[in-house]
């Protein structure tokens, strides 16, 4: 297994609407995913950063939840279409850690399968 890359994910201000479109089209699991993330929040996550309004999207409260279930999906479609897996390079390992920390309490909050 190869070790020569790092995942970093976008912050608040990287989001735009229609951003996960094509994903969530072509991947049935990206989908699941902010389906889940719909119901754990109450509304409709995945409309919105679909379909905007912009001004809706970039408010903080509705841009953390979709930035995280962004991420969240392209992470573990990553996981599940290819066997590699970022290196364990000291600069990315904290990052690694943090991610799998999200993994888990997602998956303890239902938001992942």
């Amino acid at each position: 297994m190869e070790h020569d890359f790092a995942v970093v994910f976008p912050g608040q201000g990287s989001q735009s609407v229609g951003m996960m479109r094509a994903l969530v089209e072509a991947e049935p699991d990206v989908r699941r995913i902010f389906e889940r993330a719909n119901a754990t929040l109450g509304y409709d996550l995945l409309r919105i950063v679909n379909h905007g309004p912009e001004a809706e999207l970039n408010r903080t409260e509705i841009t953390q939840p979709a930035l995280l279930a962004a991420a969240y999906a392209s992470w573990r479609l990553c996981l599940e279409k290819t066997d590699r897996r970022p290196g364990t390079d000291p600069r990315v390992k904290r990052l690694q850690e943090k991610l799998m920390a999200v993994d888990n309490r997602l998956s303890v909050t239902n938001f992942s399968s």
